[in-house]
């Protein structure tokens, strides 16, 4: 039945693509790519309704999470998708206009990259945007370095108000405030305490334009999955993540890019640099303030291409994958979600939702049957086996990023540096 209203989407994909002379030819190629495996999707879609029962039990490994057919299916599914909606060629392609087109397009647009001198050169065509985040940035820091100043309230109040300026500044200022709460040597305890709030508890981006911008990343709209909770899982300084069903019943997480993120870090960016130049040269500072700037925000720029977190979560499953050679212990108890390419670009990675623990659910494990201390060991060997054996190692193994799997093994997530 499936099979049938994919064939149908497919002649009227072909109909409408007849019709336009730009894309006509396009258009057909697609048709015909996507039709040619029509009949793979549709052995691929009997196969897993016989196989959904038998494999449900198995859901819990990352390792069984899904079948290389059942994602080869969904492949087919999201290109019948994108087909339809006319939208294949704009796919991953985000808010961009296409650069062949003859339209200019950002430069964060033609590559997610840390690209200082074309940003500059973007934003000197367009100095009201510059000075207009100027004054909001000036305007909002004023008022609390005057507070400061005065010692007006106490300190913890200063705190917290410093920090909710950061979160309103964006994902920047956020990451900046994200560093000065690791620096207690530095900065009071009571900033310090409150700055520490910026690793995870920030509000989500607007619902609507979220869900926009995921249409437009994908090439498909949101109702193509059977479910999806509008209602973000998680929110951080750079993405948020909804929790969706795959059709078929296979449930992601997917990670969103915050809309308009690239832009705005581009923005903050020339007027941090700008700033820093000119206090730096009546202040004689004895650091580079203009290469910490671009440390901060090159990383940043690292960080929101999805591309490469995909590749090395991909690449650290196939580490610890339960007939690798990890050894006894770590081969199948260490593990990553699988990652779902069709429905990722490098501003969305989907991936396979993982049911866990936290490690610091003590009381939580023993009720499953698990044993803390191995847990703990099992975790310490594979921190181990990663620096001395493989060198491909995860470098942010807080608590926020690590679960107590299933099996009582540990899954990784975050897989970006």
């Amino acid at each position: 039945m499936r099979a049938r209203e994919a064939m149908r989407r497919i002649a009227r994909a072909s109909a409408s693509a007849s019709r336009s002379s730009s894309r006509g030819t396009m258009m057909t190629m697609l048709v015909d790519d996507v039709a040619a495996r029509t009949s793979t999707y549709a052995r691929c879609v009997a196969s897993n309704a016989r196989g959904h029962d038998r494999g449900a039990s198995n859901a819990s490994s990352s390792t069984s999470w899904a079948s290389d057919e059942e994602l080869r299916m969904m492949n087919a599914r999201v290109e019948l998708a994108r087909v339809a909606r006319g939208a294949y060629e704009d796919a991953g392609k985000g808010s961009s206009i296409r650069a062949d087109d003859g339209v200019v397009v950002a430069p964060w647009v033609r590559a997610l990259v840390y690209d200082v001198q074309a940003f500059e050169a973007w934003f000197a065509r367009r100095p009201w945007m510059v000075l207009r985040r100027a004054l909001v940035v000036g305007y909002e820091l004023s008022l609390v370095g005057v507070g400061v100043a005065a010692q007006r309230g106490e300190r913890r109040i200063r705190a917290r108000k410093f920090t909710e300026t950061l979160t309103r500044l964006g994902p920047a200022y956020i990451k900046l405030g994200q560093v000065m709460s690791t620096r207690a040597d530095v900065f009071p305890v009571e900033y310090v305490e409150e700055l520490a709030k910026l690793q995870d508890a920030l509000p989500p981006a607007d619902a609507a334009s979220s869900i926009a911008a995921l249409e437009r990343e994908l090439g498909v709209p949101i109702k193509f999955f059977d479910a999806f909770d509008q209602t973000p899982v998680a929110a951080a300084s750079l993405a948020q993540v909804y929790r969706a069903t795959l059709p078929g019943g296979r449930q992601v997480a997917i990670k969103l890019q915050r809309p308009g993120l690239a832009e705005l870090v581009a923005l903050d960016a020339v007027i941090l640099r700008r700033f820093v130049a000119v206090v730096g040269k009546w202040r004689n500072f004895k650091s580079d303030v203009v290469g910490i700037v671009d440390e901060l925000v090159g990383r940043i720029f690292e960080e929101m291409d999805y591309t490469k977190e995909a590749d090395n979560c991909e690449r650290f499953r196939e580490v610890y994958a339960e007939d690798g050679d990890a050894g006894v212990g770590l081969a199948g108890y260490i593990g990553a979600p699988r990652v779902v390419r069709a429905l990722s670009t490098p501003s969305v990675l989907t991936m396979e939702w993982v049911d866990g623990l936290r490690l610091t659910d003590i009381d939580g494990m023993i009720a499953r049957g698990f044993t803390p201390s191995e847990v703990l060991d099992r975790g310490l060997r594979a921190s181990l086996h990663q620096l001395l054996t493989t060198g491909f190692m995860h470098t942010d193994p807080h608590p926020g990023n690590l679960i107590v799997a299933a099996n009582g093994g540990v899954a990784f997530f975050y897989f970006w540096m």
